[in-house]
């Protein structure tokens, strides 16, 4: 079943066309690497998929109760210069949904207490308790602390306010942060520009045994190997889809690319050859049908 849907995807900015009808579909469990030149749209395609961006044409859909996690590029913290939070609150974030599931548990454990021991009381903190269980909310310190330790950072690191850090240990955060949603879907744009080739392999590691599907832009052709099946690539503002590795991706492409190229040659032969019979033949009476019908074949020819 599908976790996000695009049906013909439009956006340009001005004269600019940067998706024209991109369509797509994107499950829990896909690992898709999201390929382009600079300035192609990689960025705009995340925005629309994550919801920040509302297309000018087509339409996205989302499946219901479906959890989709967007990491921008810059994986800033807008409130990092200021604030007193540190490394470790930041990262409780991520759980901030089961913080709340967790204080409506407290408040019926009290109201039980209190004698108020009712069916729908109880079937309640069923289904709450359970939810927090499934969620992975009690061994959240355990996971907080795997991360942290994944993306480099030491012990010490988690009392430190966000304000101490650079822009590319905060970047690390706000990446650590995303990770620990345990999201259906994430969207990662560029996660491992600031990272270190340990932490790279630690996050290689980590998306290859997540049960969630992810998108990722990075230039790291290594890592999107080892973590991608399959790849979408921007051209010219339409998006097409290639099953398989990067690997096999740049193959398929460069045979693209030569089939391509070996069909202009072959039309530029054709059209040589055509106009030569028009330009031999258009004095010739006898001969007025067929250079009038090569003519005609002439405008009807795509030029590639």
């Amino acid at each position: 079943m599908s976790t996000v849907t695009l049906e013909k995807v439009s956006i340009s900015y001005g004269a600019q066309t940067v998706l024209a009808d991109a369509s797509a579909t994107l499950a829990k469990g896909d690992r898709v690497a999201l390929c382009g030149p600079n300035g192609s749209g990689k960025s705009t395609l995340l925005r629309v998929a994550a919801g920040d961006l509302i297309p000018d044409a087509g339409s996205v859909r989302l499946q219901r109760g479906a959890h989709i996690c967007y990491l921008p590029q810059s994986g800033s913290i807008p409130s990092s210069v200021t604030s007193d939070r540190t490394v470790v609150e930041e990262l409780e974030l991520a759980f901030a949904d089961q913080h709340v599931v967790a204080a409506q548990v407290v408040d019926l454990e009290e109201r039980m207490a209190n004698g108020e021991a009712t069916d729908e009381v109880l079937t309640t903190y069923g289904d709450l308790t359970e939810q927090l269980d499934r969620s992975g909310y009690h061994t959240r310190g355990k996971d907080i602390g795997a991360v942290m330790n994944g993306l480099g950072f030491e012990e010490s690191d988690r009392d430190r306010p966000l304000r101490e850090l650079s822009g590319g240990w905060e970047m690390r955060v706000a990446l650590g942060r995303v990770l620990l949603m345990q999201a259906d879907l994430l969207l990662l744009d560029e996660p491992t520009n600031y990272l270190d080739l340990a932490a790279r392999e630690w996050l290689e590691e980590f998306l290859s045994r997540s049960e969630g599907g992810f998108i990722v832009v990075a230039h790291d052709r290594e890592f999107l190997d080892r973590c991608c099946r399959m790849v979408l690539e921007i051209r010219d503002g339409r998006l097409r889809s290639y099953r398989g590795g990067y690997t096999s991706f740049e193959q398929s492409r460069a045979d693209q690319i030569s089939a391509e190229v070996k069909a202009h040659e072959l039309q530029q032969q054709e059209i040589v050859r055509i106009e030569a019979f028009i330009r031999r033949f258009r004095a010739v009476a006898s001969k007025a049908r067929l250079v009038q019908s090569r003519v005609r074949l002439l405008e009807r020819m795509p030029r590639r």
